[in-house]
Formats: structure tokens, sequence, C-alpha cells
């Protein structure tokens, strides 16, 4: 992925949907199996973020409608899933974990934008599931205050 994001060649953004799209299959059933959490727990920091990013840098530049159209015809649990991951981004990948803006701006400037791609991600579930969220006792709002 890094390659693909790094080529000029790859650089349109229409390529970088494409490519997105290639692995989102793969995403989808990695969110499924929750395989990403056990890596999550088992293995080190620099390994959870490799993780991490790879997966919500193809939710981002993957097919939007793609992406809702699947996650409308999941499972609740696959959905809470979802939404702890966001959660779980936000924490590896906090600008207030960043040292400073004037020690380490690229750094706190990725952060930023990994925050935004969540916050858009985030809105997309509350807009397909706002129904669901007007429930009593709905589990999204659970995780979703969470977040």
């Amino acid at each position: 992925l890094r390659k693909h994001y790094s080529e000029p060649a790859f650089s349109d953004p229409t390529q970088q949907m494409k490519i997105a799209n290639l692995y989102f299959p793969f995403v989808a059933e990695i969110i499924e199996s929750h395989e990403i959490y056990k890596h999550v727990i088992n293995e080190s920091t620099q390994d959870c973020h490799i993780w991490i990013l790879s997966i919500i840098y193809i939710l981002k530049q993957c097919n939007q409608d793609q992406l809702r159209a699947w996650w409308i015809t999941k499972p609740q649990t696959s959905i809470l899933w979802l939404l702890t991951l966001f959660n779980l981004t936000l924490i590896f990948f906090s600008t207030t974990a960043t040292k400073s803006v004037k020690e380490k701006p690229q750094e706190h400037e990725f952060n930023v934008e990994i925050e935004f791609t969540i916050l858009r991600l985030v809105e997309y579930v509350v807009r397909d599931f706002k129904n669901e969220l007007c429930l009593e006792g709905n589990v999204y709002m659970l995780s979703l205050i969470h977040i």
C-alpha cells in the first residue's frame, strides 16, 4: 500500500480508489472475522499501527458507496467491531498523543488527517444507521459515545 500511495503513476485519486477497491474485500473479511483485534492485542505497537493504518487507508480510499453498501448488510457485531476499530485508531493516532506541533509537525499533520478520516467514516455510520440510533438502549450509540 505504501508503494501504491507513493508511486507517481498511482497518485490520481481515481487510481487510489481502484487500488483500495481491490483490497476492500480483504479488509471486510478482517473486520468481519475480528482478525485485526487479535493482532492489536498480541502484536507490538508498531505492528498495530501498520495494521490499523492499512485498514483505515483502504476504508478512506475505497468507493464510499461500496463501503456503505457493505456495512448496511452486516450484523450488528461487525458494525460494533468497526466502531471499535475507529476508536482504537483515534487512541493510536491522537493529536493529543503527539509531542508537539512544533516538535513534530509532519506527525501532527498526519494524525489530524487520520482523525478527520475517522470523523467522516463515523458521519457515514450515523447517517446510515440513524433509525437504529434513535432506539432506546441502542448499542451503536454506546460505541459512538466512546469515539
